[in-house]
């Protein structure tokens, strides 16, 4: 399948969409595939998981208002040769894909932004207490309105 160079930041993983998915319906998925599910608050977290050709050790799937709103993959590892390949790759396929939505690379060259105007994309690569890679997804109307309410919360 080709994916045209303008085509939106995309917004459906797993067959779930941002902004519409239950917590409820994704769990049942990935139970279904026998996939060990944790639950931490308004996040379900996913061991092993296939996205983008690559293997990833952690799937989180945030949810505001019992609806999918942010989505991220995560790998960890104490080798940076072996993420340093695949920061290669992803930021090339990702930067191929979503050329036209780059925002800007904030505070470092290991971390890029993407906005199609309602999807936010980023890639991250950083080191804490081992390398961590990493591809978040979010709704951004969702996202603030979701900061807005804990803001008001204080």
């Amino acid at each position: 399948m080709a994916i045209s160079a303008n085509a939106q930041i995309q917004r459906t993983f797993y067959g779930f969409k941002l902004g519409l998915s239950t917590k409820t319906e994704m769990t049942n998925h990935f139970k279904a595939r026998g996939n060990n599910v944790r639950y931490l608050d308004n996040t379900i977290a996913v061991d092993d998981v296939i996205f983008g050709g690559m293997k990833w050790n952690e799937f989180y799937a945030d949810y505001y208002k019992n609806k999918l709103y942010r989505m991220y993959f995560l790998i960890s590892s104490y080798s940076k040769d072996k993420l340093d390949t695949m920061w290669d790759i992803l930021n090339r396929r990702i930067g191929k894909k979503y050329a036209s939505y780059y925002v800007n690379s904030k505070s470092s060259e290991k971390e890029k932004w993407y906005y199609d105007g309602k999807t936010v994309c980023n890639l991250k690569y950083e080191y804490e207490d081992k390398w961590y890679l990493a591809i978040i997804y979010f709704d951004e109307k969702m996202y603030n309105q979701k900061n807005d309410e804990e803001e008001n919360e204080l």
